[in-house]
């Protein structure tokens, strides 16, 4: 019987999120029914040129102080001491400090720095904070960068997409999920089988 109580506990325990129940429902709230919303969030974080009705969604959206944080934690997440075990995240614990040279590990750095300040731009821009100095598209490879410009720029730019796109994946997913409230595996067995249609 204890054993059976402590097989209950741990589950709970690793299904723990990092984000509350009132944060699944504003999830729910800003997106299940607005893929507009969605889209032109991840269109602006990738520097897509905006319509008029889009920076108007970008205003209003930018003006709700939950929905800011709420985005904030999900694409630049500090680190919280209070997070489930397990579910620590940081940007820069990606970096492979083990097994590279000092120079290539450095590299990475510097990419990792650029894709953070990139990210933050992108955030004071949705309030009207401050300029626009990094342009997605500078960091695509151009023979006249030099070799280590245009491996760190290059990096820093494919980190960008992955990171931005997988997290508004996230949010759609989840949105979808809390609004219909399925489970994970209720979603994945969905999606599969309408995949099958």
């Amino acid at each position: 019987m204890e054993n059976k109580n402590l097989v209950e506990k741990f589950r709970k325990w690793i299904s723990q999120s990092t984000y509350t129940d009132k944060e699944y429902d504003l999830i729910a709230q800003l997106f299940a029914d607005n893929e507009k919303l969605l889209m032109t969030l991840r269109k602006h974080f990738l520097q897509g040129e905006m319509t008029e009705s889009e920076q108007s969604l970008i205003k209003g959206f930018a003006k709700n102080p939950q929905a800011m944080e709420l985005l904030r934690k999900t694409l630049i997440p500090d680190i919280n001491p209070e997070a489930p075990v397990g579910q620590l995240v940081d940007l820069w614990v990606s970096i492979d400090t083990k097994n590279k040279l000092c120079e290539d590990a450095h590299l990475e750095m510097k990419a990792k720095a650029i894709f953070e300040d990139y990210l933050y731009q992108q955030f004071d821009l949705l309030t009207g904070k401050s300029a626009d100095n990094i342009r997605l598209e500078d960091l695509i490879y151009n023979e006249l960068k030099d070799s280590e410009t245009a491996f760190i720029d290059l990096q820093a730019r494919n980190t960008l997409l992955v990171h931005i796109d997988g997290l508004f994946h996230f949010l759609m997913r989840t949105a979808v999920q809390t609004a219909t409230k399925l489970t994970p595996e209720e979603m994945s067995e969905k999606l599969k089988a309408d995949s099958n249609r």
